[in-house]
């Protein structure tokens, strides 16, 4: 790969703000790196997240391709028996979801037949002293990245 993914240029400007913080490219690449953390070496091949818009989707999602897994983020407004097709189609090894979104997944696990292992973000708060993610971009640029589902 000749270009990062993630630009490494001015890593000390805001690279995300949103309503109450300002993450610099600095703490982007340190809670992508923590993600991972979670992600790397349990033999997992599909990350799912299931959230509605929050940083950490953008952690999860980058961790997941950081760590050689397919990324696939579900509709959190979809209904729970189109995210159950999509999690019984598709097998994420793991599911990001925030907590708000818990009883709408306990709602979606009633209906499915393939239960994920469950992370939520709240249980994972940034933590501070975290390295930078030295990742760049993919391994393999043939390998698939995301898989999308549109309704």
């Amino acid at each position: 790969m000749s270009k990062a993914i993630i630009s490494r240029d001015n890593l000390d400007k805001k690279y995300i703000i949103t309503h109450d913080q300002n993450i610099t490219g600095r703490e982007f690449l340190k809670y992508i790196q923590q993600y991972s953390l979670i992600i790397d070496n349990q033999g997992f091949t599909k990350v799912g997240i299931y959230s509605e818009n929050r940083v950490e989707w953008m952690y999860a999602f980058y961790a997941a391709l950081q760590c050689n897994c397919i990324a696939i983020p579900f509709d959190y407004m979809a209904s729970p028996a189109d995210v159950a097709y999509m999690i019984d189609d598709c097998h994420p090894d793991i599911l990001f979801i925030s907590e708000s979104m818990k009883e709408a997944y306990a709602n979606i696990n009633q209906i499915s037949t393939f239960q994920p292992g469950i992370i939520v973000f709240e249980d994972h708060p940034p933590v501070a002293d975290q390295s930078e993610s030295s990742w760049i971009g993919p391994d393999n640029e043939d390998n698939t990245a995301v898989i999308i589902y549109t309704s």
